[in-house]
């Protein structure tokens, strides 16, 4: 049995309404079809979530928006964001760790 984070099983409840045939097939054949119906080359040692993102993507790009809602600038956003909150979580713990003046 499969490690469920390399189980392409689990992207099924993601994608069976895209692709109903693809209810029940087994995870080689879930990982056969995306990266043929994608035209991607993702590893079977990349975790799930790596690579339903991946997928996702690119059967959004294929027109079927709603299995990946996020556009490129979402994605920028997001990175922004998180840049922002990591440096001000590094001078919170900073502001922390400073000795006490007095």
């Amino acid at each position: 049995m499969l490690p469920l984070d390399y189980d392409r099983r689990e992207i099924e409840p993601l994608l069976r309404e895209k692709f109903p045939d693809m209810v029940g097939k087994s995870s080689q054949e879930w990982a056969a079809f995306l990266n043929e119906y994608t035209g991607l080359t993702v590893a079977h040692e990349t975790p799930n979530g790596t690579a339903f993102d991946e997928w996702r993507k690119a059967i959004a790009n294929k027109g079927h928006s709603d299995v990946w809602p996020f556009t490129d600038y979402d994605v920028v956003e997001m990175k922004l964001s998180g840049i922002a909150l990591a440096k001000a979580e590094k001078l919170r713990v900073a502001a922390l760790e400073k000795p006490a003046e007095g």
